[in-house]
């Protein structure tokens, strides 16, 4: 994971009302003690590397798709509830929209098993029909 674009702050951690300072830009940021979602970024103000505090637990596995991976969250929620987490999440970009849809209209989300994979398809043949 890298933390590079995201800005470093140091914060009271004891008091999470403070308001944290920025911390000196460079490798070392001595003296922070949190990452911030915001990017050290001054010509895309309004862009963030979301950085969320999970109070439930939670599995991350990599997906046969370099890059992607599958969450699953170990706490049951209402459907409706789900729904609007699939929904808000395709709305900023972080699930394909029609992995939302298809999720709603089937009435549940779905993942391969960890220990299926993508089949792929050689780049001479894709498109073209098979004998």
């Amino acid at each position: 994971m890298d933390l590079t674009p995201r800005v470093w702050r140091k914060a009271d951690l004891d008091d999470s009302s403070s308001d944290p300072t920025l911390t000196p830009e460079g490798p070392a940021r001595r003296g922070a003690n949190i990452v911030c979602s915001d990017l050290i970024a001054p010509h895309k103000p309004s862009m963030h590397y979301p950085v969320i505090d999970l109070d439930i637990p939670v599995t991350l596995i990599p997906s046969s798709t370099p890059g992607h991976s599958h969450l699953y969250i170990d706490t049951a929620v209402p459907w409706d509830k789900f729904v609007d987490v699939l929904q808000a999440l395709a709305h900023a970009g972080i699930v394909e929209q029609g992995y939302a849809d298809a999720s709603v209209r089937r009435g549940y989300s779905a993942v391969r098993l960890p220990w299926i994979k993508k089949k792929t398809t050689p780049a001479s043949t894709e498109g073209k029909p098979t004998p």
